[in-house]
């Protein structure tokens, strides 16, 4: 089959892949949003091989997950209540949350790194786990 598709300023390389095993034509999001509005070159590439793929699907390719070692609030809360054995680091935990009052009876939540650098101030082995990883 003879390439007709003309030169693009569209970097296909990043944007589309044809998959001929499961006939599948997979575009990222922005490109499928571009190829919804007439006239642009996205438009006119998807055309072209839809036309020439006629059996073909378009799928929309979303981000996958990555699995990393990044810390989340609940790798917190389940590591500080397996190693907390009198329940100080967890209700300290909870108040830089703001799911529980301080001794004040206020409530405010601090921000993910302030709570990520206390964790790691209180637990500086997974610290050097984490900047090992």
């Amino acid at each position: 089959m003879k390439n007709t598709i003309k030169k693009t300023s569209i970097d296909l390389a990043n944007n589309l892949t044809i998959d001929h095993a499961n006939k599948t034509i997979t575009v990222s999001k922005q490109f499928h949003k571009a190829s919804g509005k007439y006239g642009t070159e996205e438009y006119l590439v998807l055309e072209d091989l839809m036309s020439k793929f006629s059996d073909y699907r378009v799928v929309v390719r979303t981000q996958s997950r990555r699995n990393s070692n990044r810390i989340s609030f609940e790798i917190m809360a389940k590591y500080i209540a397996k190693h907390d054995s009198n329940g100080e680091i967890m209700n300290e935990f909870l108040v830089k949350r703001g799911l529980k009052v301080d001794k004040d009876n206020k409530t405010s939540a601090e921000s993910f790194h302030d709570i990520k650098t206390w964790f790691y101030e209180q637990y500086p082995e997974l610290k050097k786990i984490n900047d090992a990883a």
